[in-house]
């Protein structure tokens, strides 16, 4: 027996199966009802056969619930599973921006093969060494070790920001890393102040500025760019 091979095989199930957990949770969160499996498909970025056979897996586990035809859902026990996933990924991007000094553009790709392999014991290290935050280099919240998630109560995303008022930038949802590194540049980061400055009527351009300097957003990147009033 190649003991080796078997627990490769083994490791290479549990990350799928994490994958998966962190996936449906965050496409449950913006859905209203039950998870599509198109949908798990095109997050993850395989087959629509391939999110079958997984989902009728887990499924026997007791991770979740799934109708054929109907969508998935997540069982209370699939739920913990993918907060505790998306708590390793997030607070690994923190630790290696704060200690790394690695760019926020870089950390999301970084924590995507790390948050599989750090131990829950590491994990806690890591949240008492950072100060247990709330947030992470991109602004989204950090769930707690109890599974409990902070939120940005008055946050809306830029695009719906007025003319005239000023809001602090809060979080970034797209984590493209020619994006990123398009926002930093033009000193558009979280925490940084700006004043919306214009809305252009025919196609919802947003000008904001920073400091002196005056830049111009699309309605697409404004809708991953979240906001709170600074009044």
């Amino acid at each position: 027996m190649n003991t080796k091979k078997i627990n490769d095989e083994t490791k290479k199930e549990s990350t799928s199966t994490e994958d998966y957990l962190k996936a449906i949770y965050k496409l449950m969160i913006t859905s209203s009802g039950s998870v599509k499996t198109q949908d798990i498909a095109n997050k993850l970025g395989v087959t629509s056969a391939a999110v079958s056979e997984m989902v009728k897996k887990l499924a026997t586990k007791e991770l979740l619930d799934y109708v054929p035809y109907k969508g998935v859902r997540l069982l209370p026990e699939g739920i913990k599973k993918g907060k505790l996933v998306i708590r390793r990924h997030r607070l690994i991007e923190l630790y290696l921006h704060e200690y790394l000094d690695i760019p926020r553009n870089m950390v999301h790709e970084e924590a995507e093969v790390l948050e599989h392999f750090a131990s829950d014991y590491l994990i806690n290290k890591m949240d008492k060494k950072l100060g247990f935050p709330q947030f992470d280099p991109h602004g989204a919240p950090i769930p707690d070790k109890d599974g409990k998630i902070p939120t940005h109560t008055l946050a809306i995303p830029l695009s719906e920001g007025k003319k005239g008022d000023v809001y602090k930038i809060v979080r970034v949802s797209n984590f493209d890393s020619e994006l990123l590194e398009h926002l930093e540049t033009e000193g558009i980061t979280i925490g940084v102040v700006i004043d919306v400055s214009g809305i252009l009527e025919f196609d919802g351009t947003v000008q904001v500025k920073i400091n002196e300097n005056i830049t111009s957003l699309s309605t697409k990147i404004c809708q991953n760019i979240w906001v709170e009033p600074i009044k």
